[in-house]
């Protein structure tokens, strides 16, 4: 009876261990805060990069817009029946060269257009006569880019819009009040009629010089 009393004893003195289950770990609320902060920014950033490309594609439809406007108007410039065009060739200094004038014949209002310029040395520039009554009238000082071309804003004064002669001489680039420098180019053709008796422009090398209507040429 004794051995069985011990046996129930220690029978009930054993204890099951503790079962082991799943232990969940819950994230801090600090945790999920830093997500929404991440989330946050992550929208705000996209939103600002939406914002910017807007911008951007705003931007270049207002430039796209203003050049089309500077372009119809430079058209309708071109084509206006007051617009005269003077052609100018160039002489056997710069046989290749060439340069287009466009000029309101009542406000002065020009533009040039050259092609094939060769680049002016260091120092000097190319600049532009309005020859009329046998004088030499300065006009715009101006230097093509790399590839000799260029365009340039003129203003043709009230003396030279009825100009007979048109032509261009390399100077210093500062200008100069009287051509000294070789023509570089002169005038072919006129989209207007000259004045009757006007001169006709002769190539000189190194300095001006005009045929009057009865055939004499002179020096300016």
């Amino acid at each position: 009876m004794s051995s069985h009393t011990e046996q129930t004893t220690g029978g009930a003195d054993r204890q099951e261990p503790p079962s082991r289950g799943v232990e969940i770990v819950r994230p801090a609320l600090g945790f999920w805060a830093s997500v929404a902060a991440v989330t946050v920014l992550l929208a705000v950033g996209a939103v600002a990069a939406c914002a910017m490309y807007a911008l951007g594609l705003f931007a270049r439809a207002r430039a796209l817009e203003a050049e089309l406007t500077v372009q119809r108007g430079l058209a309708a410039f071109l084509s206006s029946p007051e617009t005269a065009t003077i052609v100018l060739a160039g002489t056997e200094v710069a046989p290749k060269a060439r340069l287009k004038l466009s000029y309101d014949r009542s406000s002065g209002r020009a533009v040039l257009f050259g092609y094939d310029l060769p680049p002016p040395e260091a120092g000097r520039a190319y600049q532009l006569w309005f020859i009329a009554g046998g004088t030499p009238r300065p006009g715009r000082v101006f230097a093509p880019d790399a590839t000799g071309r260029g365009s340039w804003n003129e203003n043709v004064p009230p003396e030279g819009r009825d100009a007979s002669v048109f032509a261009v001489t390399l100077e210093p680039a500062s200008g100069v009040a009287v051509p000294s420098g070789p023509m570089i180019l002169k005038s072919v053709s006129f989209s207007y009629a000259p004045p009757s008796g006007a001169a006709r422009p002769v190539v000189r090398f190194g300095r001006f010089g005009y045929e009057t209507a009865d055939g004499r040429s002179r020096s300016l």
